[in-house]
């Protein structure tokens, strides 16, 4: 449980937890975020979400049959019509995934569509990843549309949501996860900042720069990226030579 914390409590004065009760009764693992994640996280958290949505998908008996050098599968249409159809969605994937099926079709007149399925890497001249990863993908087109995105969806109360960040800044909560993975958290910034000290060299300053950058070129070709902390009196008809901004490299 990734807990993303956006509620803000005025009578703590900070951003606090959207989950209610004791978190490790439900989950194995679990971590506080208050105030949202961070770029890495959401498609970490994303690509979670759409892996558990394809284990879902195939859960159970996939109805793919193991052979010598294959695996093999039938699939039944009510009508020729749906078979094609089937195939169709079949073809653009195999292109896309750049594995092809063999496919065998027998038609049963009323009785509708037997369509057999096969899969075999030819190059490797066995079983490969890449079949079982294609028969689980045409499981999920065959189940036009068996996961619903709404099982994973939750209720997030509009009141939950934070109109403002934490004031004063410096009492923002903080996350760590050391290069092992082990997960550690601070209730107050300020708590980290021994740790974050230890056997480095760190420079403060008071600088507020804006919510613009410059890429420039000096004299040596060298490419320089200059974060701007004050524009001036800037003449927008006047020639760029002439115009001095404050900038910090």
């Amino acid at each position: 449980v990734i807990n993303v914390g956006t509620t803000f409590s005025e009578d703590f004065d900070c951003l606090v937890s959207d989950v209610k009760g004791d978190i490790g009764s439900k989950a194995s693992r679990f971590s506080p975020v208050p105030g949202g994640v961070g770029p890495i996280s959401s498609p970490m958290l994303f690509r979670n979400t759409v892996k558990a949505a394809w284990d879902q998908a195939n859960a159970g008996e996939s109805g793919w049959k193991k052979e010598t050098a294959s695996i093999r599968k039938s699939f039944h249409f009510d009508s020729y019509t749906e078979a094609l159809e089937f195939m169709q969605k079949v073809d653009k994937l195999s292109t896309v995934m750049d594995h092809h099926a063999g496919i065998r079709i027998v038609h049963k007149c009323v009785k509708g569509v037997d369509l057999e399925m096969s899969f075999f890497s030819f190059d490797a001249k066995e079983l490969t990843e890449k079949d079982f990863d294609a028969a689980q993908a045409v499981d999920l087109i065959h189940g036009n549309n068996q996961i619903k995105m709404s099982d994973f969806s939750y209720n997030l109360q509009e009141d939950a949501v934070a109109k403002f960040p934490a004031e004063p800044r410096g009492s923002s909560k903080l996350l760590k996860v050391d290069s092992s993975g082990r997960v550690s958290y601070y209730s107050h910034f300020g708590k980290a900042i021994p740790e974050m000290l230890e056997g480095c060299h760190v420079v403060f300053n008071n600088s507020r720069v804006l919510d613009a950058r410059l890429s420039v070129v000096v004299s040596n070709n060298q490419k320089v990226e200059l974060m701007l902390l004050d524009l001036g009196n800037i003449d927008s008809s006047a020639p760029c030579q002439e115009q001095e901004i404050q900038a910090m490299i």
